[in-house]
């Protein structure tokens, strides 16, 4: 995508389909028998980004896990940033959202 627009504009009153990738990182930190089966878990994500406000499109994600259907909340948390363009003219998108356990 090629566009003389600030990163800001281009990304604030826009909605986003994204997948998470849940899993695993070489040199976590986390407990060795946490997601030791090296299995990735993908769950299918609409973001909308609007005023500085990074929400949810729907409430919760659902994916098939090994006790069937299961659905995880997803809620706003603290915003979005993008930067600016920098010498390569890239640019980078930061935003967090709050996930909750699973449940049935």
């Amino acid at each position: 995508l090629v566009c003389s627009l600030a990163p800001t504009a281009l990304v604030d009153g826009s909605s986003w389909r994204m997948m998470l990738n849940v899993g695993r990182v070489d040199g976590s930190a986390m407990p060795a028998s946490w997601a030791a089966s090296g299995g990735r878990l993908l769950l299918p994500l609409g973001v909308r980004f609007d005023g500085g406000r990074a929400q949810p499109s729907d409430g919760a994600v659902k994916f098939v896990g090994p006790r069937g259907e299961e659905s995880v909340a997803v809620e706003e948390s603290d915003g979005w940033h993008a930067t600016e363009k920098n010498f390569l003219g890239e640019s980078e998108l930061r935003f967090s959202l709050q996930i909750g356990g699973a449940r049935r």
